[in-house]
């Protein structure tokens, strides 16, 4: 795990909320269960999550039909531990014809997962509420991500000389009642598309093996070329059909690879 060095008590630093680090190594020195925020990919630095929603059918090789930015900060306590998870999001294209929802799994037991809220473009926030079908926590961002680009139909953002929907940003806050040990070198975890009207019709990056309700049937058909327990959803040549970079980048024109230059 990463985070920076503190001191902590012992030679006569002052401790306001005892949680074993002094006050000018304490990012919250009035906050016991955080010392530090660990971000990913780095502070103030936006990473993209890029689906292709066919899966397991055979690719079109654009990369846009749920395009999302992310960043997550994770506030950890003296032991290192995660106490709460922030991920913000910028939703940036729809650009398929099918709709589809986007959901997270974290390698944390649901059990310790204390409350998980939303806020959709600065609103007031929104409980959510975890699938009680898997021993890791998972929860659905959005069931259809077209609720951000006021539910329109076809694809958005992923055609040149078409309408320009502005980014939507979305914040979800994951508190923990019980501080989880977590890798955060791997944010932003288990951050997965699902069909909206099938949430068992899933698309994880390879990595990644689905949760409890994917429907593990579909594995082996068509052009799929998963290899269960290494490697997931890619197609028969081995490419994936969900693209993670450390970094905003333009994402390329429907059916083409042309990159998107609205964005």
């Amino acid at each position: 795990m990463l985070f920076r060095s503190v001191s902590y008590v012992g030679s006569g630093c002052v401790d306001s909320d005892k949680d074993g680090v002094c006050d000018a190594e304490d990012q919250a020195p009035c906050d016991p269960d955080a010392t530090t925020i660990v971000y990913g990919p780095a502070k103030d630095v936006l990473g993209q999550l890029m689906t292709e929603d066919k899966w397991p059918d055979g690719l079109d090789i654009d990369f846009n039909d749920n395009v999302l930015a992310w960043n997550t900060a994770t506030q950890l306590n003296g032991a290192g531990e995660a106490t709460k998870i922030r991920f913000t999001f910028y939703v940036l294209a729809a650009g398929g014809t099918l709709d589809t929802g986007s959901a997270i799994q974290l390698p944390i037991p649901r059990t310790a997962v204390r409350s998980i809220e939303r806020s959709v473009a600065g609103g007031p926030s929104q409980s959510m509420s975890l699938r009680n079908t898997d021993a890791n926590a998972t929860f659905v961002v959005s069931n259809n991500i077209r609720e951000f680009f006021n539910n329109q139909g076809g694809p958005i953002n992923s055609i040149q000389g078409q309408n320009f929907f502005d980014p939507v940003q979305v914040v979800v806050d994951v508190t923990l009642n019980v501080p989880t040990a977590l890798d955060n070198t791997l944010a932003p975890w288990d951050v997965f598309t699902h069909r909206s009207n099938d949430v068992g019709h899933q698309i994880h990056q390879p990595g990644y093996g689905g949760t409890a309700e994917i429907n593990s049937s579909l594995f082996g058909t068509l052009n799929d070329g998963s290899v269960l327990g290494t490697r997931h959803f890619v197609d028969l040549q081995g490419i994936p059909h969900v693209l993670n970079v450390p970094q905003l980048i333009a994402w390329p024109d429907r059916k083409s690879t042309r990159l998107n230059s609205s964005h």
